[in-house]
């Protein structure tokens, strides 16, 4: 293992107390060489300082993940590349680094093909009990090589020359980079899930509320997966730096109407932020798609019940694995196997998709009837 020489790239903005957390994490790791990268897109707080202190080398790069990750990509030494979140964080074991390697080239010799890359299992850090209750879904999700269920957060392990194949991730979005390259692995080569798991800072839910996050994701994946990426840079709230984002929940310690900023201090509360934010964006997809040839909106509809039908129907069945079958983590799932088993194979059929887009369109007008007629009742009550 000692001959394997890894590079770690680690994207940030204003991520000092969260790097200085990670480094450390790292510096401890034995059995493997290391090389860490950390790819900057104009931080103002400590940062610099927190890498250099840690000897990482520091990059300097435009602003965007993806863009910062390429740039540090190009000049790292080592044989393996690890992208590492700065709100990552590794588990109390000293080799784990060592052990995810080395379980990656026995993925290599297993699947014959240097072509594999390979994600951790996430384990959410939040002393919110309720939203680690929520939370364990996705961690649920993590464990699974599904489209779409691989993502930056999970951590991304391959080889350099896989990584040069794949070209990198895309910079066209702010964010939208680690699902993209992650369809690229899954057409041209293997994922495998790697041992052992990667804690991850649910700051994102805690800050923005599960609810709202969860649903602003949704629409990022449904951008992704049925011809509006490109639309998507019309909307860049979607996904707003961590230090943009607004905080939600308030500490007790905080006097009402007010909001603590994630960069320090507090700023006053906006009213109905949260709703506000979910509306534009809801409003953006049916503008995007209303401004679509009739032919081409039709064939968005019957993509959207695709994807309904590919990657929403079995988190369903894993969901009433988790509620209801209570099963462990890591062990059976016959929810889910039921239906990999038995209801893929039969609604792999065309006639399923275009019931799933039709359903799907009803729900859209009802809501859309909805709306008009909360809307004729504020206007008829007057202010």
């Amino acid at each position: 293992m000692n001959s394997l020489r890894l590079s770690i790239i680690i994207p940030t903005l204003q991520e000092e107390d969260n790097l200085a957390r990670l480094l450390k994490q790292i510096r401890r790791q034995k059995g493997i060489e290391v090389e860490i990268l950390v790819a900057d897109g104009g931080s103002r707080d400590g940062t610099e300082g927190v890498a250099r202190a840690f000897g990482a080398r520091w990059i300097v790069a435009v602003a965007g993940r993806g863009r910062q990750m390429n740039q540090a990509a190009k000049v790292a030494g080592g044989e393996e590349l690890l992208f590492l979140h700065a709100d990552s964080g590794l588990p109390a074991v000293a080799n784990f680094l060592a052990i995810a390697v080395a379980a990656l080239v026995e993925a290599r010799v297993r699947l014959g093909s240097e072509a594999v890359a390979g994600h951790f299992p996430l384990r959410f850090a939040t002393t919110r009990k309720r939203l680690g209750r929520q939370l364990r879904f996705h961690e649920w999700k993590s464990r699974l090589n599904r489209p779409f269920c691989a993502n930056g957060d999970q951590g991304l392990l391959l080889s350099r020359a896989f990584f040069r194949q794949l070209g990198g991730f895309d910079e066209s979005l702010p964010f939208l980079e680690d699902l993209r390259l992650g369809e690229k692995i899954r057409h041209s080569g293997h994922w495998v899930t790697l041992p052992g798991e990667l804690v991850t800072s649910a700051r994102r839910f805690e800050v923005e509320g599960y609810e709202v996050r969860t649903l602003l994701n949704l629409l990022v994946v449904v951008g992704a997966t049925t011809g509006l990426q490109a639309s998507l840079s019309e909307l860049p709230e979607i996904y707003r730096p961590h230090s943009e984002s607004p905080e939600i929940f308030r500490p007790h310690s905080e006097s009402p109407g007010t909001c603590r900023s994630p960069v320090g201090g507090s700023r006053p509360r906006e009213e109905g932020e949260p709703r506000t934010r979910i509306a534009r964006c809801l409003k953006w997809l049916a503008a995007t798609v209303g401004r679509l040839p009739p032919g081409e909106r039709i064939r968005w509809w019957y993509r959207l019940g695709i994807m309904a039908r590919s990657h929403g129907l079995w988190q369903v069945f894993l969901w009433l694995d988790l509620r209801v079958g209570r099963t462990r983590l890591g062990t059976r799932r016959p929810f889910l196997a039921f239906h990999d088993r038995l209801l893929a194979p039969l609604t792999r059929l065309g006639i399923f998709d275009a019931m799933a887009a039709i359903l799907l369109y009803l729900a859209f007008l009802g809501s859309r009837s909805c709306q008009g007629r909360r809307l004729s009742e504020r206007l008829s009550h007057g202010p």
